[in-house]
């Protein structure tokens, strides 16, 4: 069974299946991975493993619980069970308050960089490259009534102060588009992805606007914000792996996590078995998980657990291992916390994207060397992104005419291959290739 592929979750062998597939994934030295009492931090507030070391952590990862989310005792003890399955223990957990989490500001720590995109975010040029190509179709001015390349293009938050669409309506467009096209679906009227955590929403409505369609970024985000400072409280669990044939941290996303979807994930996972009935894990209102509210978050790798530490524990980098990795590597492990973007091969990247899935070992070498960001607008590519519409407007005819192969961007200057050519060369930005 792969992931992106839909269960039958209604199905009496959903728990047969689930129960096969956490006896397959089971290592060998799980008892060694136990997490004796962990159900009490629902009561205590706070737990911590016998054998944790003071001050210093391992940390792998951290398990979110997230607001609005309930979560039963045996639920709980069940989650510490699955982690030893996997070769790993809860090292501490925590029961954060609605009030500290509002107070702290903490869900827009934790959505760092989506968040910042959704208040100053800005398309670089290769963003700008793949929204275009996205909807360069006649089906786009056949909804919108406009071509792509016209729209104005506006942060979620500038779509809510200056253009004057309440948080609620933005969120109301943004959940009703994509349950009828899912994530990323390439529709017209669809969240489409184009770059790291950014997705690209177009809109309209005669109310907003003057009636225009326009592009909002990450529009989603306004309203995760303000569902994790209100929706209750929320559990943190730091993950350390304790045995030598731990399952690779990609392996446990997937198959102690389960993918973003959970009517998508796997038996065996909390999002999967959770949307089955078959772990207590309850969405808002008491309902099952859905993609919108999937219950629960795993770290996606080293770089995003440090944050994750920092965000639900305050836990400052240096007391842990991954962070102690970077330190070692000549990576400023506050900036890994601190800093959510880099520029990378000539282009603005989200830090958590260029290190999903890796160590520390590895994310460290591919930060090496990189330019560090506090927010998505320090990376500035509005001359270039000017130039990219330029010649997309000014080459529309032979594009749309089948008189060219590609359209490339080189050195400023607009480069158009015909029939049988292949021009491109080192540092050339591909506006488009023919289908």
């Amino acid at each position: 069974m792969s992931d992106g592929q839909a269960h039958d979750t209604g199905s009496a062998g959903w728990a047969v299946r689930a129960a096969r597939h956490r006896a397959g994934r089971t290592v060998r030295a799980a008892g060694r991975a136990a997490s004796p009492g962990l159900e009490r931090v629902l009561a205590d507030g706070t737990w911590t493993h016998p054998d944790a070391a003071p001050g210093f952590s391992e940390l792998s990862g951290v398990l979110l619980v997230k607001p609005g989310t309930t979560v039963s005792a045996a639920a709980i003890r069940d989650i510490g069970v699955r982690l030893a399955e996997c070769g790993y223990r809860a090292e501490r957990a925590r029961r954060l308050t609605e009030r500290e989490i509002r107070e702290g500001n903490l869900a827009v720590d934790h959505h760092r960089p989506h968040a910042d995109l959704a208040e100053r975010g800005t398309m670089t040029a290769r963003e700008r490259v793949t929204f275009l190509n996205r909807h360069d179709n006649p089906g786009f001015p056949g909804r919108f009534g406009e071509r792509a390349e016209d729209l104005d293009v506006f942060p979620a938050q500038t779509v809510i102060d200056r253009l004057g669409v309440p948080q609620r309506t933005q969120t109301e467009w943004s959940l009703r588009d994509t349950a009828r096209h899912g994530l990323d679906s390439g529709a017209p009227d669809g969240p489409n992805c184009i770059g790291d955590c950014l997705f690209a929403h177009v809109f309209q409505d005669p109310r907003y606007h003057a009636g225009r369609p326009f592009v909002s970024l990450n529009p989603h985000i306004p309203g995760i914000l303000t569902r994790y400072h209100q929706a209750g409280s929320a559990l943190a669990v730091q993950i350390a792996a304790v045995t030598d044939d731990a399952l690779p941290w990609p392996r446990m996303r997937r198959e102690f996590c389960g993918v973003t979807d959970p009517a998508l994930a796997w038996p065996g996972s909390i999002r999967g078995d959770a949307f089955a009935g078959l772990i207590e894990v309850l969405g808002p209102g008491g309902g099952r998980v859905v993609r919108t509210a999937n219950g629960v978050h795993l770290s996606n790798g080293a770089v995003e657990a440090l944050q994750d530490a920092a965000t639900w524990f305050g836990l400052e980098p240096g007391r842990t291992r991954p962070g102690r990795v970077f330190e070692a590597a000549g990576v400023p492990a506050r900036y890994v916390v601190t800093r959510p973007f880099v520029a990378l091969e000539g282009t603005r990247r989200a830090v958590q994207e260029v290190t999903d899935g890796a160590s520390a070992e590895t994310a460290a070498a591919r930060l090496h060397s990189v330019s560090w960001f506090d927010h998505a607008d320090d990376w500035d590519d509005s001359a270039t992104v000017k130039l990219i519409d330029h010649a997309w407007r000014e080459t529309a005819p032979v594009r749309r005419a089948g008189r060219a192969t590609a359209i490339l961007l080189r050195r400023g200057e607009v480069v158009v291959a015909g029939p049988g050519e292949d021009t491109a060369e080192d540092g050339d930005l591909e506006l488009w290739r023919g289908r």
